[in-house]
């Protein structure tokens, strides 16, 4: 699990059936039911808060900070594949880094092990990102005002800040404002940028969201649901040619009677293959699919016996 303490594991359990209607919802890509429940979920964790008081451990507080990060995920990731389904790949990509920021904190101040959904998510995260054309970031050189805490209002060099940026304090993310730009020196192009938002970005017709689009048509052709992709496989191809085309240099026949040959070639294109990795299992919690399963089963009984209805397909 990944929160610590019980409060905390007792409240997400209370979420049950909004998380399995949620679950539900991205896989048959309602996306309005999807973030409807994500919503739902978001403003209940904000009324849980306003409930919580001061004297509460720093424990419980910075779980529920964790908690509210978590539901928020749910709102990220339907985002994520509303906007791939509207064609909106430019936007969707954003989408993508804003789950993979959330995840990250979960990763860092959620209980070990991790809870397997989260894990899942962000190695799917990861590979989708292969799909896109973004190989190259933008990154800014540039001098700033000092860095204000979020928190305590004061300087974050100042000696009685006591807050470090990144850190959780009470339920607080700690993080440094920049107030005023004052100048910018240069803008560099990088593979490894801090923020991968920072792109050129490419009209969503372009020919380079072509593998973004062939996702796209398997997820609306219901040969493929999120929750059954598991990752994308990354190859380089390359191919290479004869600068004698069809002919070999051949050499003296030795003293052994063997003849030896050579030709020269030289690497003619490289192109990356990029392999959509499926499974029938999907990503969700155990429970929460067996959960489904009995639902299936029992919309299928109730259509039976009523002459109608909807049984959720797996």
């Amino acid at each position: 699990m990944t929160f610590r303490t019980r409060e905390m594991i007792r409240l997400w359990r209370g979420f049950r059936d909004e998380l399995v209607e949620y679950w539900h919802a991205v896989r048959t890509l309602d996306f309005s039911t999807a973030h409807r429940c994500a919503e739902v979920l978001v403003a209940e964790a904000e009324d849980h808060r306003g409930c919580l008081a001061d004297s509460c451990s720093g424990e419980v507080l910075n779980d529920q900070f964790l908690l509210e990060t978590a539901l928020g995920v749910l709102g990220q990731y339907a985002a994520y594949w509303d906007a791939l389904m509207q064609e909106q790949y430019s936007w969707s990509w954003s989408s993508l880094q804003d789950t993979q920021d959330s995840l990250r904190l979960i990763k860092r101040f959620g209980r070990r092990p991790d809870i397997l959904i989260w894990s899942a998510i962000e190695r799917q995260c990861g590979g989708l990102e292969r799909l896109y054309p973004y190989r190259i970031f933008v990154s800014s050189e540039l001098t700033h005002s000092a860095l204000e805490c979020s928190i305590c209002g004061r300087r974050m060099d100042d000696p009685a800040c006591p807050h470090i940026p990144g850190d959780l304090y009470r339920g607080e993310l700690a993080l440094g404002i920049v107030r005023d730009i004052i100048d910018v020196f240069a803008l560099a192009l990088v593979r490894n940028p801090m923020d991968k938002r920072c792109v050129i970005v490419l009209p969503d017709d372009s020919e380079r969201f072509k593998a973004v689009a062939y996702l796209r048509g398997e997820l609306k052709s219901d040969k493929l649901d999120p929750f059954r992709l598991h990752g994308v496989e990354y190859e380089l191809d390359r191919t290479w040619e004869a600068e004698q085309a069809g002919k070999c240099l051949r050499k003296a026949v030795p003293s052994d009677g063997n003849v030896t040959r050579t030709s020269k070639c030289r690497p003619a294109t490289e192109r990356e293959r990029l392999n959509i990795v499926c499974s029938e299992a999907p990503l969700v919690e155990v429970e929460d699919l067996l959960y489904l399963r009995r639902s299936s089963a029992r919309s299928a009984s109730d259509g039976a016996a009523q002459g109608s209805g909807l049984a959720i397909q797996h």
